[in-house]
């Protein structure tokens, strides 16, 4: 199979952020952390982030989601600043740890869509 140049670029760039996310993004070494990641990047970066619409956009049950983002919270990743007796209706708050890890993640991206184009 012959791959051109072009390609070659972005697949190499492709392996290369992985390799970044397996090294600073813990919980994104399974398909399931790495969809829940980017399901809760999309939900904090809403409004009103909420855990009842992480819960609908994903596949999962609600028991595996919940022990993943407990970890989260337990790590330092994320907050959940409300005690409302529905759990589902709790706001999600990022932390610090994870704004910086965040934007560094951005920033690998960044690097992949400034490839040249034909």
């Amino acid at each position: 199979m012959i791959v051109d140049k072009k390609n070659k670029e972005l697949i190499d760039s492709l392996q290369k952020l992985r390799l970044w996310e397996r090294e600073h993004l813990p919980f994104c070494r399974t398909n399931k952390g790495y969809e829940i990641f980017l399901r809760l990047t999309n939900e904090i970066m809403n409004v009103e982030p909420r855990l009842k619409n992480i819960y609908s956009a994903l596949p999962y049950s609600e028991v595996t989601i919940r022990v993943l983002l407990k970890h989260l919270e337990t790590d330092g990743w994320i907050e959940f600043p409300n005690k409302k007796s529905d759990l589902r209706l709790k706001d999600i708050l990022a932390t610090e740890k994870f704004n910086q890890v965040f934007f560094q993640w951005i920033n690998e991206i960044d690097s992949i869509k400034k490839l040249p184009k034909d």
